[in-house]
């Protein structure tokens, strides 16, 4: 039995396609929904932290805002997500992150930043777990 090649029509739109939605999501929205952090939570911050790293006896400039609960979790740009460290405590807690999630500087997806204390003083050496989630 020969086969023959299928033959294909071109699709013809009898009407234009149009986009209900945008293109790429809109990341400047209100502060609840937005994953960044606005720049007058980035301000409030910076006065709650009193112009320094939020780390124990850390005298580093604090220049990047740490989404306790990450954005790849749900994370969102609110105050309550926000917390200013230097570069150094930032690469630390990201370096350790089983140490960071038993002292409230990483939140499960689960919980809420809100829920969850945070007890930033503690040595790479504490093993307590100071955060139950």
């Amino acid at each position: 039995m020969k086969r023959t090649p299928l033959k294909r029509s071109p699709i013809v739109r009898k009407t234009p396609l149009v986009r209900t939605q945008p293109s790429k999501p809109n990341r400047k929205g209100s502060p609840r929904t937005s994953v960044e952090f606005s720049e007058n939570t980035r301000r409030k911050a910076r006065i709650r932290a009193n112009f320094s790293c939020e780390s124990t006896n850390c005298r580093n400039p604090p220049t990047q805002h740490h989404h306790r609960r990450m954005k790849s979790q749900g994370g969102i740009g609110q105050l309550v997500n926000d917390h200013l460290v230097c570069p150094e405590h930032h690469r630390q807690i990201h370096d350790n992150p089983d140490w960071a999630y038993r002292h409230g500087l990483l939140v499960r997806s689960h919980n809420e930043p809100v829920n969850v204390p945070v007890y930033p003083g503690c040595s790479l050496d504490c093993q307590e777990n100071h955060v139950n989630q």
